[in-house]
């Protein structure tokens, strides 16, 4: 009788630290939350995408998926501090800059989820007012079009766009777009006397260069930079030789300090060719782009 009370006893023993094992494998004693956070951001009622930089100001709706969430809290100070988010009121960005937002949600059991995001505007100059939709051509618009029939070049509009690229970046200034249709196009202002290997094109902060248009476009959404290839190419000379190519498509002297706010999107650059005959100097390296303390976008 003894034996078989111990014989239980050491039964029970065992059944209890199987079960012990076999529930404390159970995700139901994982410590992680199920609240997810789902951060839609638009920039002119189209997504804008993290990476990118936005050239009006930043819409961000947040929404928490657990309906008994605590709420959402937001920090601006990489999550040093926190402060209330109203998941109705949408979270409007408009400096120019970059800005590091983070937002938190904690659910009913104090299990918390974080999500981050980026988002960079550029230069007020080239911010739409809040009341427009779309980014929409005006006068600080300047078209330049290679294969324009016009008889006139002043830029101001498709048809009396320029056909040389460098014609629009002299006359761009600051808060100025921009605009190519597709097409080739190569510099033609050397930066060393008549050499025209030096030739390469500058560009400039506060001026936005933009590509993949096909010449009839009123609103830059409405561009397909897949289907309108717009080509800046080094490859002036005999078409295949590159030892008569520029050293550089672009190229930016320390003078030129370029920041974020000189932007170039939907562009393809080829053709230039780096002095293979130096190991060091002023035509040695990038011959894409050469940036000398400049960091365009």
């Amino acid at each position: 009788m003894r034996k078989s009370f111990h014989q239980t006893l050491s039964m029970l023993a065992i059944c209890l630290l199987l079960s012990q094992a076999f529930l404390g494998s159970l995700p139901v004693f994982a410590e992680t939350s199920s609240n997810v956070l789902t951060i839609t951001m638009t920039e002119n009622g189209q997504p804008y995408v993290e990476g990118s930089v936005a050239t009006s100001p930043v819409t961000i709706q947040v929404a928490a998926s657990s309906p008994d969430s605590a709420g959402i809290e937001l920090s601006q100070d990489f999550g040093a501090t926190w402060k209330s988010y109203d998941s109705i009121v949408p979270l409007v960005l408009e400096d120019a800059g970059g800005h590091d937002i983070w937002f938190k949600a904690t659910d009913a059991v104090g299990q918390t989820v974080i999500e981050k995001r980026r988002i960079q505007i550029a230069v007020a100059p080239l911010l739409l007012s809040q009341s427009t939709s779309v980014a929409t051509a005006d006068s600080a618009t300047i078209y330049v079009n290679q294969a324009s029939t016009g008889t006139v070049e002043d830029g101001i509009s498709w048809a009396t766009a320029y056909k040389d690229l460098q014609k629009a970046l002299t006359k761009a200034t600051d808060g100025n777009q921009i605009w190519i249709a597709k097409g080739t196009y190569i510099p033609t202002k050397p930066l060393v006397g008549n050499d025209s290997r030096t030739a390469s094109f500058q560009m400039k902060n506060g001026v936005a260069i933009y590509g993949g248009f096909n010449g009839t476009e009123v609103i830059r959404e409405q561009r397909d930079f897949a289907v309108n290839e717009t080509i800046l190419s080094g490859d002036i000379g005999t078409a295949g030789d590159n030892t008569d190519n520029t050293y550089h498509v672009f190229y930016h002297s320390q003078s030129s300090n370029l920041d974020i706010y000189a932007i170039l999107d939907s562009i393809t650059i080829n053709g230039s060719i780096v002095d293979m005959k130096v190991s060091y100097g002023l035509h040695s390296s990038g011959s894409g782009m050469y940036n000398h303390t400049s960091i365009p976008h």
